[in-house]
């Protein structure tokens, strides 16, 4: 049977080197970039746990496949649910993906990065979930020094050019800037 897990910062860095580790033995050849609450957990701020991982896998679907299978492998011997960690957010992810990927460790033919800030906090205002996001999107309109609105749209439009911010995603920059007003 599947349990509730909540992935800690530590948690997450024994689950990735272990797939990264049984991945390299099986001379799978890919990367592994993470986004999402699990990035903000293993670089960036003592965040609560996290459920899953975000992670876009390439460079191609020929690399995907195996990681998920190894994925599903694990999650079976552990107990975790099936998607621990998922592509999911691949069909979120901007399509503006030039940003400075932080390596996290590498382990033969397997690469696995962080996205850095301004990435993170423009996927994150692009979802916008409210008080879901509210925490993380504070955290990183610190991180990124953003201290005006046209700031905070700048960094969005770099990843997301020719969308705008929703209303949704102005409201939690405007709380930020004032959080007393």
């Amino acid at each position: 049977m599947t349990k509730q897990v909540l992935f800690t910062k530590e948690d997450l860095r024994e689950a990735l080197a272990e797939l990264a580790r049984r991945l390299r033995e099986r001379g799978v050849s890919a990367g592994i970039r993470i986004v999402g609450g699990a990035a903000l957990a293993l670089a960036y701020y003592d965040r609560q746990p996290t459920i899953d991982i975000d992670a876009l896998i390439y460079p191609s679907l020929e690399a995907e496949g195996p990681v998920l299978e190894m994925v599903a492998t694990m999650a079976a011997e552990h107990g975790w649910p099936g998607d621990w960690l998922n592509s999911n957010v691949k069909v979120h992810a901007p399509p503006a993906l030039d940003a400075a990927w932080r390596v996290l460790f590498v382990e033969g033919d397997i690469s696995v990065q962080i996205a850095p800030p301004d990435l993170l906090l423009a996927m994150k205002l692009n979802a916008a979930r409210g008080v879901r996001d509210a925490r993380d999107i504070d955290v990183l309109l610190e991180l990124c020094e953003i201290r005006d609105l046209e700031s905070a749209e700048a960094v969005f439009e770099h990843y997301y050019p020719g969308d705008a911010l929703s209303e949704k995603a102005i409201g939690a920059v405007k709380r930020h800037l004032s959080p007393d007003g």
